[in-house]
């Protein structure tokens, strides 16, 4: 993740790290996913979960992750991505 240091990714998320590091990757995104239910308006939830899919590779996903949280911000709307669903 050396292209998000500069972003702050690596200091707010060492129980993150821990689980990449470990290979947990799923985990990690299942764990950041569940805080984003708990606290959908909470900042570092998302970027927990947009740093999970750029662990993984998946930058698509990491974008379409903070297109969808930015647009929660603008508009206020109830938060209705996918993943985030349970089931």
């Amino acid at each position: 993740m050396s292209g998000c240091a500069s972003c702050g990714y690596a200091r707010w998320t060492p129980w993150r790290n821990g689980l990449t590091r470990q290979g947990s990757l799923a985990l990690a995104l299942e764990a950041a996913l569940a805080n984003v239910r708990i606290e959908p308006l909470r900042e570092s939830a998302h970027r927990a979960v947009v740093a999970a899919h750029l662990s993984e590779g998946n930058v698509i996903e990491a974008v379409r992750h903070y297109r969808a949280y930015r647009l929660l911000c603008r508009t206020g709307w109830a938060w209705s991505h996918p993943l985030s669903s349970p089931g």
